[in-house]
């Protein structure tokens, strides 16, 4: 994927009681549609204190190879009867601005910008060409210093004191190089089956693999399986620990046949919009093999190195029992059994979900080799050896 450098040139009014600060505050992009259509995304900003937000500016900066035509698809909390309408323009080729107007005199209705992710406004473009839209990222590399005004006081630039502001951190784009294997579809000497694919089976919207109610991630869509060699969709979530708790993101990705999972092109790394370089548990799920998370925090940045599942059972993180099976032939991969996904191979799986399936073919639960039919070989080489084992995954 090629990246989108992004500016943001921000000017904030504070309103305030003094004229003598420092705000340090973030902001970031999270990709809310991507459908080949048309790119959708939020921008969220957050403090390290507490401060009122007045009259603002986000203006930043898109490829125009890639997207056209920005404009305001929904306001959040700068809204009136504080504000005035928010609007988005295109005052120059290639450049969008959020535009943020405060109307009241006095401090208390305006908005609250505080240590959580607050919503700004997600912002439309239509699709030129999806290969240069992605991986948007900030062009800034370090913090940077911007002026504010307060609403209140006096002093400074109309109509109040000057502000100093630091950008807190800059999340760009991080990418996770990734191998797993996947014990159903596994055929030996390093490759998985592609038959879903071959007999188009593989839905073109991640959600109906993993419903976004449960995984709670932002579906991808595609208008075409990225290449014969894609075997699946996969789910890849990071965490800052291991607890399901500290999940800072989730992305759907295709698994290929040799294993290396991608982004929706087909090709690359898959990449995380938003979220700063730094140590993160990685997490894999398969929608009917049970999940595996990374043995140790890994180090994730705009070029990560390659972790490799398959290498060794240490590579993913256990309690105590084996978190993969043993392939034949040599290497390590996801377990196959799991049709219900709650994370236990159990009579369940075989009862509410095999044995209605048994004869059908599809895209199913119940097909563990990932064959696109439900027979008795699913129940009898994978969920019969591998009933009673559950992930790993805390």
């Amino acid at each position: 994927m090629i990246k989108v450098n992004i500016l943001f040139i921000l000017l904030l009014q504070i309103i305030a009681s003094n004229i003598s600060i420092t705000q340090a505050y973030d902001l970031r992009f999270l990709e809310v549609l991507n459908n080949g259509t048309n790119y959708d995304v939020k921008i969220q900003i957050r403090s390290n204190s507490d401060f009122k937000l007045a009259s603002s500016n986000i203006t930043f900066n898109f490829n125009i190879a890639g997207l056209s035509n920005p404009t305001l698809l929904t306001a959040y909390n700068f809204i009136p009867p504080a504000y005035n309408d928010m609007t988005v323009t295109n005052p120059n080729s290639g450049v969008a601005s959020i535009n943020i107007v405060y109307i009241k005199d006095e401090a208390a209705s305006a908005y609250t910008v505080d240590t959580n992710w607050v919503d700004v406004a997600t912002v439309r473009f239509t699709t030129i060409d999806i290969s240069q839209i992605s991986n948007l990222s900030f062009r800034s590399t370090g913090h940077s210093n911007t002026v504010v005004y307060s609403c209140i006081g006096s002093g400074g630039p109309p109509p109040g004191g000057t502000y100093t502001t630091t950008l807190l951190e800059i999340p760009g784009t991080i990418s996770a190089n990734l191998k797993v294997f996947l014990e159903g579809p596994y055929s030996g000497s390093g490759t998985m089956t592609t038959t879903l694919n071959t007999n188009n089976q593989i839905p073109f919207n991640s959600n109906t693999a993993y419903p976004t109610s449960s995984f709670e991630y932002i579906a991808s869509t595609v208008g075409s399986i990225p290449g014969s060699n894609m075997v699946d969709w996969l789910l890849v979530e990071l965490r800052k620990g291991t607890a399901s708790g500290t999940k800072v993101t989730t992305r759907a990705a295709f698994l290929k046949n040799d294993g290396t999972i991608v982004d929706v092109d087909g090709s690359s790394p898959v990449a995380f919009t938003g979220v700063s370089a730094g140590n993160y548990y990685i997490v894999v799920r398969h929608r009917n093999h049970l999940a595996i998370m990374s043995a140790n925090a890994v180090s994730l940045s705009g070029s990560s190195s390659l972790y490799n599942f398959t290498t060794a059972q240490t590579k993913a993180y256990t309690s105590g029992t084996d978190p993969m099976v043993a392939l034949t032939g040599g290497g390590y991969g996801m377990i196959a059994g799991d049709a219900n996904g709650d994370g236990f191979i159990s009579a369940g799986d075989k009862n509410s979900y095999w044995f209605p399936q048994n004869g059908l073919n599809g895209y199913l639960s119940g097909d563990f080799n990932l064959n696109s039919f439900v027979t008795s070989g699913d129940k009898n080489l994978f969920w019969f050896p591998n009933n009673g084992l559950a992930t790993q995954v805390p």
